[in-house]
C-alpha cells in the first residue's frame, strides 16, 4: 500500500480532485469530443456527397453502355444530354455515339435483327 501512495500525490485513495480542476478537465474533454465530431461529420458529409456523385456517373455510364450495345442511338443521346458526366467521359461516349451513327448504315442488317430478337 505504501508504493501506491508514493505513486500519487494524496494521502488517501481515491484522491480528491478540486472542483475547478475537474471542471476544466471535463470541459477540455467535451471540447475535444465536440471538435472531433464536427470535423468527422464534415468529412463524412463530403464523402457521402462524392459517393452519390460517383454513383450517378456509374449509373449513367451503365445506361449509355446498355443502349449502345443495342445500337439504340436516341436512347444513348438522351442519357448523354440528361446525365452530368465528367467531361472526359462525356466526350468519349459522344464520340462512340457519333461513330455509331456514321457507321450504322455500313453494318449488316442481320446484326440489328439478332439484337432486337434477343431483347
Amino acid at each position: 500500500q505504501q508504493s501506491r501512495r508514493e505513486a500519487v500525490d494524496c494521502e488517501e485513495l481515491p484522491c480528491k480532485i478540486p472542483f475547478d480542476s475537474a471542471l476544466s478537465n471535463t470541459t477540455g474533454q467535451a471540447l475535444l469530443v465536440g471538435l472531433d465530431f464536427y470535423f468527422t461529420r464534415g468529412f463524412a458529409q463530403k464523402l457521402y456527397a462524392e459517393y452519390e456523385k460517383m454513383n450517378s456517373v456509374v449509373s449513367a455510364a451503365e445506361r449509355i453502355a446498355a443502349s449502345l450495345s443495342r445500337f439504340d442511338i436516341p436512347a444513348s443521346e438522351s442519357v448523354l444530354t440528361s446525365a452530368k458526366l465528367p467531361p472526359p467521359l462525356h466526350d468519349a461516349f459522344s464520340r462512340i455515339v457519333s461513330n455509331l451513327e456514321i457507321y450504322r448504315p455500313y453494318l449488316p442488317d442481320a446484326l440489328f435483327e439478332d439484337l432486337h430478337n434477343a431483347s
